[in-house]
């Protein structure tokens, strides 16, 4: 029998303790990138968006105030292109 290949990609866990807590870490196709979804035992959930270290402070700023406000529903793509930026922090050409 032949031996499986093997990857040189890391092994990430998919699961971890925190403050005495089993946490399970799982994507989903349907997430945008850029984005993390967290779900409490009661299935209440959070989406953050995560924001690039490359960004500038300005459109950091921007695209938090904006994420922030209670009536917005803008996908991470249109929050960051609002602030001249793209997911990745490249700024968007003028």
């Amino acid at each position: 029998m032949a031996e499986p290949a093997q990857s040189s990609a890391p092994i990430r866990p998919t699961t971890g303790h925190v403050d005495g807590h089993v946490v399970r870490l799982e994507g989903f196709r349907s997430q945008g990138s850029g984005t993390l979804t967290v779900i409490g035992w009661d299935r209440h959930r959070l989406t953050m968006l995560v924001i690039p270290p490359e960004t500038s402070r300005d459109a950091a700023q921007h695209v938090l105030a904006t994420a922030a406000d209670k009536d917005n529903t803008d996908a991470g793509a249109r929050l960051f292109a609002a602030a001249g930026t793209t997911e990745g922090g490249v700024p968007l050409p003028a």
